[in-house]
């Protein structure tokens, strides 16, 4: 997706990456997948094609949080990584709403809006 988005010359308002993210570091599973400290460069890339007011859907926060939150120890990444600075807010209603709905064990819904300066 990561790959797609940064080359497609298409645009779109919303993207589902759903659990991409927890499946690509292998979640419960040692030395496998993703690397977070990318993870600020990957979303730039993601948003590229989105429009103005574009959403990213993401299902499973809390795991994100987790694997972020241990890069965070690392200054370099700490000061690389900013919502703000990818021109991604957090919609308030939207989360609230998808996780009434969708929100069980290793789900946890969350709806960024970008905001393409």
């Amino acid at each position: 997706i990561i790959y797609f988005c940064a080359n497609t010359k298409l645009n779109f308002s919303k993207i589902y990456l759903s659990n991409i993210f927890t499946t690509m570091s292998g979640h419960g599973i040692k030395n496998r997948g993703y690397d977070f400290s990318n993870f600020s460069n990957d979303l730039k890339l993601i948003c590229k094609p989105l429009i103005s007011g574009g959403l990213l859907y993401f299902a499973d926060s809390d795991i994100i949080r987790y694997y972020l939150k241990q890069k965070l120890h690392n200054s370099l990444f700490k000061k690389s990584f900013s919502l703000k600075n990818l021109n991604l807010s957090l919609e308030k209603n939207l989360t609230k709403e998808s996780r009434k709905i969708e929100a069980i064990e290793s789900r946890t819904p969350l709806v960024l809006k970008y905001n393409k300066t």
